[in-house]
This record gives structure tokens, C-alpha cells and sequence, in this order.
């Protein structure tokens, strides 16, 4: 598959144009460092990216990455880590993935949602009625 690596700190709209080219997964790289535990900071940086990005997204982690880190992640919507280390490390890492619950499935909330009063017809609406004009009266 084709898998594009995306600086966090690109525009929105270049994030947002992403979802338009013929790519399998993105690969969120961010200034941060990616080795050391997973921080808020770089987490809220790289679920900003995932906010953006329809596709799936993979993210690159040190090879000590935590079970905490590797659920965290999972939680906030990430489909895959991009790691180096040894097979050893690997088989463990994929053992922690495994065990993960599987996601509940989200709804899209993009969309605005208008409410309906009483459940009943609506109504048409009667323009308001102009008032006077102050400056047109005698002086």
C-alpha cells in the first residue's frame, strides 16, 4: 500500500487534503520526539491530525512504547504503530494490540443537528411587522 508521512504542524487545509489523494494510510510524524513515554501534549498534537485525516492513520512510536501508551492511542483513534525494534519486541507489542477491546463504533457528529419542538408540524413563520421610522416623524 502507499502510505504518506504528514507533518503535525501542516495547514488544516493541507491535513484536510490529504483525504483527496490516493494514499492506503498516513503516517502522523510530528516535531515532537517520538521516543520516551507518550506526553498529553503529543497526543492532543497528533489527535488534531487524526481530526483531519479520514484515512488510516499510523503513528510512530519508540520501541518502549507502554501498554498504557499503546491503549491510549488506540483509545484516540489511531489504526497502527510504526515501530523499530527487535522481533522479540514486536511479537510483545503485537500481543499488547491484540488484547485490546474492540472500538465501539462512533457516528460522525460533523453534521448539524436541529431539533424539533414537541415533535409536531412546523409552522410557517409570520414576517415581523416593520415599525416606524423615529427619523421620518415631524420634527
Amino acid at each position: 500500500g502507499k502510505l504518506l508521512e504528514v507533518e503535525a504542524s501542516l495547514d488544516d487545509g493541507l491535513l484536510r487534503a490529504v483525504n483527496d489523494l490516493p494514499v492506503d494510510a498516513v503516517v502522523a510524524a510530528d516535531a515532537l520526539e517520538e521516543s520516551g513515554p507518550l506526553t498529553w501534549h503529543r497526543l492532543m498534537i497528533l489527535t488534531h491530525v487524526r481530526h483531519l485525516v479520514s484515512k488510516p492513520m499510523v503513528v510512530p512510536v519508540a520501541a518502549d512504547v507502554s501498554q498504557a501508551d499503546v491503549k491510549s492511542l488506540w483509545d484516540a483513534g489511531f489504526d497502527g504503530l510504526m515501530v523499530t525494534a527487535p522481533a522479540e519486541r514486536i511479537a510483545e507489542l503485537a500481543d499488547v494490540i491484540a488484547k485490546l477491546p474492540p472500538r465501539a463504533a462512533k457516528r460522525d457528529r460533523r453534521d448539524a443537528v436541529v431539533p424539533r419542538v414537541n415533535g409536531g408540524p412546523i409552522e410557517e413563520f409570520a414576517e415581523p411587522e416593520e415599525e416606524p421610522d423615529e427619523d421620518s416623524g415631524s420634527a
